[in-house]
């Protein structure tokens, strides 16, 4: 222990340490040059002089002023010196010149503990810090000024304030300390001990002062938890600073255990100075850059909260509507367990619709009642809380309840206590008609069923109450003329951007664009659900996580983003967005968890009741109102809940007043897409099976494995998205667990599903194993073959697996063709798939060798224009267009479309797709107004038959855009060609075939537009997929290969275009079924590339 650490309790030093330690503590009286060495004056009162006391605007600032930056000294200080070093006092001659807009104020006080020889003021923490409020109180009215404040506070403590100086506190921005003693110091009880001993020679110390600021004082800690209480009421930045070098034999007089507040939002920093002089400031050296950094930001951020209309209005104007200077403005918190956290972002229209309902009538004698409706975590009890706060002054008392635990404390049936006491107090105080101008708020009213909530909302007809509520059907259950009702949603993502940034401390204005990007994603995963973002927030500065690092984080692991419970320092709330939830799981019968549960497995929007309603196998098929397969078996208890109307009314009635569901006009249901992940997460794996299973038996039996009519496209667009939610919810129940006891049929059409969402090996694997069972004994399987076979579709599958489809469709022949001959038409029309695949896979030469084969045979049997016909015909003509023999492929396309026209009608769906093949041809012949003319014929009848989103229309748009951008009509084509691939994108996955081929096509476009790199960008991305898709040598791959060599050309590049022209050329060249048109052409630019090449006419790429 140094000499100068004196414990309370041990025997004192002389007189000579005494005076020794007294001099190191306070300043002492110098000499008088005209005593005699030993006589000193003694002054008779405080060191610090009237004129120091109180406010001093040391700079006037220029313009509109920004904010006021109040500094505020410490023990033994002084409002000028204190700020001052070698004649520079920096918040006048430094401090302007690098913040501009600003009015710089200092505010001196009597702090001077232990004077020789005179008296201190004996005023405490309390009294001082009252003194300053109401000193800038009046400065600020004084001059009119109601703006930001941002107090540096010099080795002094931060009390909570009254509400009489409540606009000071919602005006303050942010508070620097320096060197703050939130702890207290050892230099203090070393203060205290010298003070002690020297009562005897020194007049009356402050002696309260000196022990609050000692170690582990009981004064600092009451500071200290009413000043956790001001953040929790309005966030304030906090920046504080520590010494780093010790002041002699002292050491340091403030350590850093002590300077920190160490709440979670606090900055944390260190001053490269001794305590006396890391306030002190000759120029701008590092520690002034950091003081004015903390500065800039807090203005930053006031400014931002201000532009937004964040902070509340009755904070940025001082005129009034209503004098409520009478009011007296007390908020009474019951057990408060909520706290306002952060900058309140948004809701800007719920809270003047709040405060417009609430305060429409200056008439204070008329009760209003305001439910806030909505989910758990969308923040109704925030807003409630922001209301209150940007409302104080229209009420002259604010009360809170918590409903959720006074219902706890009533089902619990304890006996009475002192606070049930107060409860009734206050409910008789406010029934009163005297009383008038309160506000009172319910929070958390969810339980409407298991106690008398209605007791605590007072008679009479004064006051305004807000209750905030996810029981939806209280808009029924309390209505009334009086009662206004608020549903509140999921935030808009501008907004839930800007939470999500205030809460992790970000500024937005500093984000990359990658980080944005991330930002707007992790929002949008989230639902935009306030308390979801609040967590979200809360885990990146739990893992110091970047944006982007956590949204691959939430992509992988939402469910456990979901669970994390962040530590209270970190997090004001009791509860994570999963336990709002689970409560209200209490209130729902077993039908109505497994039915919220079996959505879960579905895609989260568009459920419609459709889906859900199974009909019993004796029901006739005209009572049924959409496709159903019964040869799937039912979901036996869904079965008997929806045979019962009422029953199933009353389940989806009480998930919707809960709030886990939301309807659509009684037609179709959706759930926020964090309800619908906690609801699979919540299961155990048992159960997560047994629902997907259910879930999966549902979408079975209304897939009817085709779409060639308006009704079934419309059937299988809306349960593709749910088949695609299913699969994919890879970490909840296994497709293969559940998919293992299938029925053929079942198996079956799970396979069509793959292969038309993309899952091609999962496709082929269901065939497999059907295959397989089928070869075992055939003809107990002759009912189920046909079925399945009809369900295989051979077309898009990727080169992975096109082999494999082609071995599994030459199975298919086997059997059918051994179990009904060659000839039956199923065997036949098994034979055309094959023929497609081969197609799909470029051997043309082998397509239309199995193409005529089966003409040859169904023709005498079944005749010119049946239906098997005519398709394999047409699929014929489509080769040989392929092969460039257009004259052939026409008369085959034209004797087609008379028959189809003739024998279904020009609105049939096979009648549609030969028009548009016709169209195709003349295109690619250039005879552009005559495909136009088949294009529009197509596009009409399509688009009245199926619909425009319909597979067909698309395809047929495709072909126009094509043909404009053969007739230069470019920026036409273009717009064209971006419709398309959005209406393929949401049919399709990225890499579907048809997706690869619009790609290609905007690549061209803009190849024709002269913009190169563009063009160049998209070539090179479709050819990355055109190889994944259908392997290095098929000839549209070569398709796209020219297509970059002819970019490269015209960027005179001719290097790379010569590569790349000589390996489109070989690539044709090797194909057998190659049409000889391109191998000419190509072979035709590779020779002239190289003669400029040897001309040296080629450019340096850039």
């Amino acid at each position: 222990m140094s000499e100068n650490s004196i414990r309370v309790g041990e025997v004192l030093p002389s007189g000579g340490k005494v005076r020794s330690i007294i001099k190191k503590l306070l300043p002492w009286p110098k000499k008088d040059g005209n005593s005699h060495g030993s006589t000193r004056e003694r002054p008779t009162g405080a060191l610090v002089g009237r004129e120091h006391l109180g406010c001093e605007v040391v700079h006037e600032g220029e313009g509109d002023i920004r904010a006021d930056i109040i500094l505020v000294h410490g023990l033994r200080g002084h409002r000028r010196r204190t700020w001052t070093k070698n004649g520079v006092f920096w918040p006048k001659d430094l401090l302007p010149g690098h913040i501009h807009s600003v009015r710089v104020v200092t505010y001196g006080y009597d702090a001077t503990a232990l004077v020789p020889f005179g008296s201190s003021s004996l005023n405490n923490i309390h009294h001082h810090a009252k003194s300053m409020v109401e000193a800038v109180s009046r400065l600020r009215k004084d001059r009119e000024m109601l703006r930001t404040t941002i107090a540096l506070e010099y080795s002094k403590q931060q009390i909570g304030l009254s509400q009489t100086h409540h606009q000071i506190f919602a005006a303050t921005q942010g508070v620097i300390f320096l060197g703050t003693p939130h702890r207290g110091s050892s230099y203090a009880g070393l203060a205290v001990v010298a003070a002690q001993a020297a009562r005897a020679i020194l007049q009356e110390p402050n002696m309260p002062l000196l022990r609050a600021l000692k170690p582990e004082s009981e004064i600092l800690d009451r500071i200290s938890e009413a000043f956790a209480r001001m953040l929790a009421f309005k966030e304030l930045d906090v920046h504080s600073y520590f010494e780093e070098l010790p002041m002699g034999k002292l050491g340091k007089v403030v350590p850093a255990s002590s300077a920190i507040i160490g709440n979670a939002y606090e900055r944390q920093d260190s001053i490269h100075a001794n305590h006396r002089d890391m306030c002190r400031f000759e120029f701008a050296n590092e520690g002034f850059r950091k003081i004015c950094n903390s500065i800039t930001d807090m203005i930053d951020r006031a400014q931002e909260a201000l532009s937004s209309g964040i902070l509340p209005k009755a904070y940025q104007s001082t005129d009034s509507e209503e004098d409520n200077s009478d009011h007296t403005h007390d908020v009474i918190q019951f057990d408060l367990l909520v706290k306002k956290i952060g900058i309140f972002v948004g809701r800007r229209e719920l809270l003047e619709q709040m405060r417009d309902s609430l305060q429409s009538s200056n008439d204070g004698n008329r009760k209003r009642i305001l439910y806030l409706l909505g989910m758990g975590g969308v923040g109704k009890t925030q807003l409630a809380l922001e209301y209150a706060q940007q409302n104080v002054y229209s009420y002259k008392n604010v009360f809170w309840v918590s409903m959720r635990l006074q219902a706890s404390k009533q089902m619990s049936a304890t006996p009475a206590t002192e606070d049930d006491y107060i409860m009734l107090r206050v409910k008789l105080w406010l029934q009163n008609p005297l009383h008038t101008h309160w506000l009172l708020i319910l929070d958390n009213l969810d339980d409407l069923e298991s106690w008398n909530h209605k007791e605590y909302i007072p008679g009479g007809l004064n006051g305004s109450i807000v209750v905030t509520s996810r029981r939806l059907d209280l808009e029924w259950l309390e209505s009334s003329k009086d009662n206004i009702f608020i549903k509140v949603q999921e935030m808009r993502l501008d907004e839930a951007l800007q939470l999500l940034l205030n809460d992790s401390r970000m500024s937005r204005s500093a984000l990359k664009d990658e980080e944005n990007q991330a930002g707007r994603s992790i929002c949008e995963s989230l639902g935009c659900l306030p308390l979801a973002l609040s967590q979200a927030s809360a885990y990146m500065k739990y893992t110091k996580a970047s944006l982007p690092k956590y949204k691959t984080f939430l992509a992988n692991h939402v469910e456990k983003a979901m669970k994390f419970s962040p530590a209270q320092s970190l997090w004001p709330y009791k509860k994570t967005v999963v336990t709002t939830w689970e409560l209200s799981m209490a209130h729902l019968t077993t039908n109505a968890q497994k039915l919220l549960s079996v959505f879960a497995f579905l895609h989260h929007q568009h459920i419609s009741f459709q889906l859900l309603h199974q009909h019993p196998d004796d029901c006739h098929t005209s009572e049924v109102s959409s496709y159903e397969d019964r040869s799937i078996p039912h979901v036996d208890w869904l079965l008997g809940l929806t045979a019962d109307e009422d029953k199933f009314d009353q389940t989806i009635a009480r998930l919707d007043s809960l709030s886990l569901i939301k309807l659509s006009e009684r037609t179709e249901i959706s759930l926020h897409p964090l309800v619908h992940v906690w609801a699979a997460a919540r299961l155990d794996p048992e159960q997560q099976n047994v629902r997907k299973r259910e879930a999966l038996t549902l979408l079975l039996r209304k897939t009817s494995c085709s779409y060639d009519s308006f009704a079934e496209w419309n059937e299988w667009s809306r349960i593709a998205t749910h088949f695609r939610a299913l699969i994919e919810t890879k970490n909840f129940g296994s497709m293969d667990e559940i998919s293992k006891d299938l029925s053929p049929d079942q198996r079956s059409i799970l396979a069509w599903v793959y292969s038309q969402l993309g899952y091609y090996t999962d496709s082929i694997a269901q065939y497999d194993l059907i295959f397989s069972d089928f070869e075992k004994d055939l003809e107990s399987n002759r009912e189920a073959i046909p079925r399945t076979v009809a369900r295989i579709a051979p077309g898009g599958f990727d080169l992975e697996n096109r082999s494999a489809a082609l071995d599994c469709l030459e199975r298919a022949s086997r059997m059918v063709e051994k179990l009904f001959g060659n000839s039956h038409i199923l065997t036949l029309s098994t034979r055309s798939n094959e023929g497609l695949l081969l197609a799909d896979n470029g051997r043309y030469g082998a397509a239309q060798e199995c193409y005529n084969s089966i003409l040859k045979t169904c023709e005498p049997i079944l005749g010119a224009d049946s239906p098997l016909t005519l398709n394999v015909t047409q699929y014929l003509a489509t080769v040989l267009k392929h092969q460039g023999r257009r004259e052939e492929a026409l008369t085959l396309y034209e004797r087609t479309i008379e028959a189809q026209k003739r024998t279904f009608g020009d609105a049939h769906p096979l009648t549609i797709e030969t028009m548009n093949r016709i169209a195709d041809l003349l295109r690619s012949w250039n005879r552009n107004p005559e495909a136009f003319t088949w294009y529009s014929s197509a596009l009409s009848n399509s688009e009245k038959a199926l619909g425009k989103e319909h597979p067909r229309s698309i395809k047929i748009l495709s072909g126009i855009a094509k043909t404009h951008r053969n007739l230069g009509e470019l920026d036409r084509a273009l717009e064209l060609s971006y419709r398309v691939l959005d209406g393929r994108r949401k049919l399709y996955y990225q890499d579907h075939s048809d997706v690869i081929e619009i790609e290609n096509d905007i690549g061209t476009i803009l190849f024709m537009q002269g913009q190169y790199d563009d063009a160049l960008k998209q070539y090179t991305e479709a050819l990355s997929k055109r190889m994944k898709v259908l392997g290095t040598s098929h000839p549209s791959t070569m398709d796209t290969v020219e297509s970059t060599g002819r970019v490269y050309e015209a960027k005179g590049d001719l290097e790379v275009a010569h590569e790349q022209y000589t390996r489109a050329l070989e690539g044709r060249a090797a194909h057998k079924d190659g049409n000889q048109a391109h191998v000419t052409r190509l072979t035709s630019a590779v020779e002239h590339v190289a003669t400029m090449i040897a001309d040296g006419k080629a450019n340096k790429p850039d």
